[in-house]
């Protein structure tokens, strides 16, 4: 897997599973624009089988939290079964607090409330894969969203 520093997202192999085509096509243009490539499936079962294989060259998983065949708690399971150190960002429609648990095995990095911008995606997405990495390697980055504008404690972030 790919070690984020100086380097932006690209690079980043993302494996998005979500059920809804719209919110996959999205996401995928987006994290492309963003220079990551993506792997996009439609739900828990495409998303177990395709990790199953590629498990060791994925950066970061978003993870739908309600699909059929196959809840997004339970390709959770799965996914930290074959590797618990891959970040994985929950998304849902549902406010955090009713998708959150508590079990170790449940854990995840980040969450994104549907509907949510690219913006949100980017940041998100850039705060769970800090969480695996040593601070010592981690550089702030701006948005790479064109036309973003983000407050921060040390001031305004544009793009």
């Amino acid at each position: 897997p790919l070690a984020l520093g100086e380097r932006d997202l690209e690079g980043l192999r993302v494996l998005v599973v979500d059920d809804e085509e719209a919110v996959r096509h999205v996401v995928q243009r987006t994290l492309e624009r963003l220079g990551s490539s993506v792997l996009a499936v439609a739900d828990g079962e495409e998303a177990a089988a395709l990790y199953e294989v590629e498990c060791e060259a994925i950066d970061c998983v978003l993870l739908d939290a309600t699909m059929p065949k196959l809840s997004g708690d339970e390709v959770l399971r799965l996914l930290r079964s074959k590797r618990v150190d891959v970040p994985v960002v929950l998304m849902s429609g549902y406010f955090e607090s009713d998708v959150r648990r508590e079990g170790p095995e449940d854990a995840f990095s980040g969450y994104l409330q549907k509907p949510f911008t690219p913006l949100e995606l980017e940041l998100e997405l850039r705060k769970a894969l800090a969480q695996r990495l040593p601070d010592h390697v981690l550089i702030p980055h701006p948005p790479t969203v064109p036309n973003a504008r983000v407050e921060t404690p040390a001031g305004v972030l544009e793009r």
